[in-house]
């Protein structure tokens, strides 16, 4: 592949990562790991992007705007997720 002829998706691919913030919500025994969980995932994207920017398939502005777009999917996911568990929570209390 040409360099910068690809997406982003490499970036987005591993941002996906984030989603193992959300697992302290669900897995029980992992609460009070948020913190662990978040310092793996956002060590992973950096990294992941970076990757891709030194090995030169991509350019740093594809990295950067597949890692935003992913943060912003990844907030939007969140913020429904956590809506609807407070929604179940008030209809079971």
């Amino acid at each position: 592949m040409k360099k910068g002829a690809c997406s982003s998706g490499h970036s987005m691919n591993s941002a996906a990562v984030l989603l193992l913030i959300l697992l302290p919500s669900f897995v029980p025994a992992l609460a009070g790991k948020a913190k662990l969980l978040k310092a793996i995932s956002y060590t992973w994207v950096v990294q992941a992007g970076a990757s891709q920017v030194v090995m030169g398939t991509h350019f740093a502005s594809d990295v950067v705007l597949g890692i935003l777009l992913s943060l912003a999917l990844f907030e939007v996911r969140r913020m429904i997720i956590s809506k609807l568990r407070k929604e179940d929570l008030t209809a079971a209390g």
